[in-house]
């Protein structure tokens, strides 16, 4: 049962859970679909049918249904209740080499959408990395030439005569770094879809997501 399997698995605490949770609520919403309609022509009681549609307008509530998207980077809310699944818990999935594909438990149709949001948190963390250690250089050298009572004046001079030029040296700086960072984040981001999903577990025991 995919309930059981979901709460065994998310309890672990040798392997990174979160990545998972998009997998595990789609194939329990996929459980609770098919005891209400059955795809094999079996004809559920009328107590399974009456739990099951319980259970799928409750997870509906708190998860939206099929027809709405999955990834959103609104919060979004209904009657002051948070709904739908975070982002961040998305992206997750999608830096899991385990369920990078997000298939079979995200919409095809999303996966552009995840992909444009990795990357644009891949350029902000690089790019950040890049406009700290620029700045961090410059703050050092403006430093040393005021440091001490005596040289504090002529660090202000410093700054007064030359904050202009290097604010205009590293705006410049940043454009082509911008177009460098931007390149190396995307090759690097087709570079780690191309390679292969690895499995779930490496225990041959456990049950394999197969999503490669």
């Amino acid at each position: 049962m995919p309930t059981a399997t979901a709460q065994e698995l998310l309890e672990g605490d040798k392997y990174p859970t979160i990545s998972l949770v998009p997998y595990y609520l789609q194939q329990i919403r996929g459980q609770y679909e098919a005891m209400v309609n059955p795809s094999d022509g079996s004809i559920p009681t009328p107590s399974s049918s009456h739990l099951a549609r319980v259970l799928l307008a409750d997870f509906e509530k708190r998860y939206l249904a099929r027809s709405e998207p999955m990834f959103s980077n609104d919060i979004r809310r209904v009657s002051g209740r948070y709904v739908g699944m975070q982002s961040q818990t998305i992206i997750a999935s999608a830096l899991d080499p385990r369920t990078k594909s997000l298939l079979p438990f995200i919409p095809p149709a999303e996966h552009k959408a995840i992909w444009d949001e990795v990357f644009n948190l891949m350029v902000a963390v690089k790019g950040g990395a890049e406009v700290m250690g620029a700045s961090a250089v410059t703050t050092t050298t403006l430093d040393r030439e005021s440091s001490g009572p005596k040289k504090a004046k002529i660090g202000n001079n410093v700054r007064e005569l030359f904050g202009d030029l290097i604010a205009s040296t590293n705006a410049q700086a940043a454009t082509t770094n911008t177009d460098d960072t931007n390149k190396a984040c995307r090759d690097e981001l087709t570079r780690y879809q191309l390679e292969v999903c690895l499995p779930l577990f490496c225990s041959t025991s456990a049950v394999l997501l197969q999503t490669h």
